[in-house]
């Protein structure tokens, strides 16, 4: 009989790769380690913990390889400019992979070129990684425009952790910054770089901020809010060229006139990356082309988050690539089969702590002749509802709107608005009473996807909120976490300290009555110390005389210390305000033991010193601290008012009693130091 041996081979070989297939683990590439890069991950790893029966499974079930470029650790991009204020460390802005033998970690590693051929990628060290499915989360770049000069040292972008370094440390320096762009990142630089009161400049070519977002009475109302914190804004105006030789000394404008800065700040929108693609032979155009289920031209190539092009719109936000990352992971787990849709977009930040919301069409660009408006306004707030045929299109806010997450899920299911509740905007700016329970289905945290039933259900079971994920990227949504869950059991649901100490001030409301109290007791001891005259001291001596408080050494020394270790104690304070592990207590209660004890100080004060008149350099020691006192007295009462009637005229004037508070303490060490020595040595 005979055998064609080299055919028997090749049957008996592709019969050995596919059993050797049947045991390997399925090779996902990912593309970009920024926060939907890592969603990803973390969503793949557990729908395959959700499938497997038996842990050690999810190891062998697939491999992930995980590749970054910058040269960070994973980081929440959204939060740049929260670390930029500093309102937030670096610490607090990485983000975490579950530890496990499936996932490999390659950071600072640039992918070179994508082998369609080969189903493989190479990296810039000239490496070969294979893959079953690939995973472009590439993101986007910076759009710098091509203006004469825009390359010069002090010209700056606002995109990533190496920008925002690098801004950190020339907001120092700067005496003028100017960004240009008004909408959502060149705001909230504005507000990052005015904080150490430099000067700023906003200029943004169209007739009003956020045009794509907010309509021109919502801009107008947030134009407002910017320009009583001391930010410059310039609408309808741009930039002709960046002036100077090797350094930039001022910009050109629009209409010929020139404005001298040294620092230029560039906000003009973002492209996607996808030139890896272009490279690869996938479809491309403003960003990479994928369909309904995600994938690109090729068929094990897939893609999501700002680098894609979907129905010809890319996304310049993380919630839609967060949602594109877990349906993915679903439909690589086989769970998912439905085809994915574009919902309407929200756009939410803060400014000077009053809250800005776009939802859905709305703006600028959805303006036509059949637009008609609903608008409600007041001094703190500005709101207003889109419609179009009859149909509610969109929503925008200047101020906290507590029905905005129900306003998204009813622009979601593209459902109607009834007349009764269009009648009830008109008249109290509200759609929805508090009475209105929101339903369990309701989205509550757009960026995860985390609807109210799921937080009710981690309160009921104790769980920290940030195990739903909810608050975690942008934090907009906190603001209504104290509306979905009871305020009873919302603090055995927090896990965010600054949840926490929110959800504290809230519930001592009426605490800040005896706080205004205490500090006017503080003051009137204050007052005593300056107006009253010095007291007596006893002609003979007697051990239990009063007067020995002030006259005898001794005693003296006792209350010296003693007032030293309470202003001591005092000062903590302010490291329960910065040190994120000092967790004792609520910041309430530490406040009200600083007041408690700085009253303490003072009488003892009194004692010490029997009021005398006081000499030389004990007396800048004793106007020092009379100076912080009073100063802490009037930061007390702003507190309060801040609390009862918050505006952004109370909230500056307690930011500078608080600076100026702070600066009065800071002479008291070395002139108590001095104090001390001048007693013991002479």
């Amino acid at each position: 009989m005979d055998f064609d041996v080299p055919e028997k081979d090749a049957e008996i070989a592709l019969l050995q790769k596919a059993v050797a297939r049947q045991h390997t683990p399925e090779r996902i590439v990912v593309i970009g380690n920024g926060p939907v890069g890592i969603h990803l991950c973390n969503e793949l790893m557990a729908v395959t913990a959700a499938d497997s029966e038996e842990p050690t499974h999810i190891d062998t079930a697939m491999r992930i390889d995980i590749f970054g470029e910058e040269p960070w650790k994973p980081y929440n991009r959204v939060a740049l400019s929260q670390l930029l204020y500093g309102e937030k460390s670096v610490e607090e802005l990485d983000l975490n992979l579950p530890e496990s033998a499936s996932i490999h970690t390659h950071w600072h590693t640039r992918i070179h070129k994508i082998d369609t051929t080969e189903k493989s990628v190479i990296t810039d060290k000239g490496e070969r990684f294979y893959y079953d499915k690939l995973v472009l989360a590439t993101g986007s770049h910076a759009h710098i425009p091509n203006l004469p000069g825009v390359h010069m040292t002090g010209v700056y972008c606002f995109r990533n952790m190496t920008d925002v370094q690098a801004l950190i440390s020339r907001r120092v320096s700067s005496r003028h910054t100017v960004i240009l762009g008004g909408g959502l990142l060149g705001i909230e630089a504005a507000r990052a770089m005015r904080r150490l009161s430099t000067q700023v400049t906003l200029i943004h070519h169209s007739a009003w901020l956020m045009n794509r977002q907010l309509t021109e009475n919502s801009a107008a109302k947030l134009q407002a809010t910017l320009e009583q914190e001391g930010i410059n804004v310039l609408t309808a105006s741009g930039i002709q060229a960046v002036d100077g030789s090797r350094k930039m000394e001022g910009i050109i404008l629009r209409d010929g006139s020139y404005l001298k800065c040294d620092t230029l700040i560039l906000a003009t929108g973002i492209r996607p990356n996808i030139q890896l693609a272009r490279e690869a032979g996938l479809n491309t155009h403003h960003g990479i082309i994928v369909d309904d289920t995600l994938k690109t031209s090729d068929d094990f190539i897939y893609a999501v988050g700002e680098c894609i092009e979907f129905n010809g719109e890319v996304y310049g936000l993380v919630a839609p690539g967060l949602e594109q990352a877990s349906l993915l992971a679903r439909r690589f787990s086989g769970q998912e089969s439905k085809p994915y849709q574009q919902k309407s977009l929200a756009t939410r930040l803060k400014v000077l702590d009053q809250p800005v919301t776009s939802l859905g069409e709305i703006g600028l660009l959805h303006e036509g002749p059949e637009s008609r408006y609903l608008e409600h306004n007041r001094e703190k707030s500005h709101r207003v509802l889109h419609f179009e045929r009859g149909q509610l299109k969109g929503a925008a806010a200047v101020g906290f709107w507590p029905d905005q997450e129900r306003l998204q899920e009813l622009l979601l299911n593209n459902e109607s608005l009834p007349w009764w509740r269009s009648l009830r905007f008109r008249l109290t700016g509200r759609l929805w009473s508090d009475s209105d329970a929101i339903a369990d289905h309701h989205i509550i945290c757009n960026c995860r996807q985390v609807s109210a039933g799921q937080l009710r259900a981690c309160a009921q079971q104790k769980l920290p909120l940030s195990s739903t994920g909810a608050g975690t990227v942008c934090g907009s949504c906190q603001p209504l976490f104290t509306q979905v869950i009871p305020k009873e059991s919302f603090n055995l649901s927090l896990a965010e300290p600054a949840l926490q100490q929110a959800a504290n001030e809230d519930t001592r409301s009426d605490s800040w009555l005896g706080l205004v109290i205490m500090g006017i007791l503080a003051l009137i001891i204050t007052a005593l110390h300056l107006f009253m005259p010095a007291l007596p001291i006893a002609q003979e001596y007697a051990f239990q005389s009063v007067s020995q408080w002030w006259s005898d050494s001794d005693y003296r020394q006792i209350s010296g210390f003693t007032m030293l270790g309470l202003t001591a104690f005092g000062l903590l304070l302010s490291a329960r305000k910065r040190l994120k592990k000092m967790t004792l207590g609520s910041f309430s209660d530490w406040r009200w033991l600083h007041l408690v004890l700085t009253s303490l100080c003072l009488i003892i004060l009194l004692a010490h010193t029997g009021n005398s008149s006081i000499q030389g350099i004990n007396s800048w020691l004793f106007y020092s601290f009379f100076s912080a006192s009073v100063l802490g007295c009037l930061l007390t009462w702003l507190t309060a008012l801040e609390h009862a009637r918050p505006s952004v005229a109370v909230k500056r004037f307690k930011r500078w009693s608080l600076l100026t508070h702070i600066l009065a303490i800071w002479p008291l060490p070395i002139l108590l130091s001095f104090h001390i020595l001048s007693v013991y040595w002479f």
